[in-house]
């Protein structure tokens, strides 16, 4: 199995000569939380790997070829985020899923755009999510929503989550060290 994450970036990262003397306009920290979910899932599924708009492009012709493709969305990037998803449905086979605040707030706009949303934390749905495209079953777990016959189907809100002992892994973030050296980049 191969899982990617997609942080969306409101400006996507654009490599210039000038990014290497100048401190960069934007802050560019990958979100801490999708670099948790895929620290969760690594544990799992070993070809697990998170790309970070807000750092480096992506790397479509890995992302496309992903059995699970999930996509962390907040109001800033949602647009970007959709235009992905819309991307990805189109030119992969991977089960699409969203979450992130905006995703969890706005479910009835966001889960036009994808295959499944994760609501609320998803640091314990992340591993029921990827055994359910694992085994190819409709997720039935509290804390997702899908469309069936073209209306919502909510499996109800998921109570918060117990574990937090995670620590992200920035390695599973593509180009992370790259870009750490020379950019206004925050390690956290």
């Amino acid at each position: 199995m191969k899982v990617r994450f997609i942080e969306p970036g409101n400006r996507p990262y654009k490599p210039t000569p000038l990014n290497l003397f100048v401190y960069d306009r934007y802050i560019r920290t990958p979100s801490v939380g999708l670099n948790t979910l895929a620290t969760i899932v690594k544990e799992a599924v070993d070809d697990t790997l998170m790309y970070s708009e807000s750092i480096s492009r992506l790397q479509m012709s890995d992302i496309l070829d992903a059995d699970l493709i999930v996509i962390g969305i907040f109001t800033f990037n949602a647009p970007r985020g959709y235009r992905l998803a819309r991307y990805f449905k189109k030119r992969s086979k991977a089960v699409i899923v969203m979450g992130g605040l905006h995703a969890s707030m706005h479910v009835k706009e966001a889960i036009r755009y994808c295959d499944y949303v994760l609501l609320g934390e998803g640091d314990e749905s992340i591993l029921e999510m990827v055994e359910a495209v694992r085994k190819g079953e409709i997720p039935s777990f509290a804390g997702v929503a899908y469309r069936k016959d073209g209306k919502m189907v909510h499996t109800g809100m998921r109570r918060p989550p117990e574990r937090f002992e995670t620590i992200p892994d920035k390695n599973l973030i593509w180009h992370y060290k790259k870009m750490a050296g020379h950019n206004t980049l925050w390690g956290q």
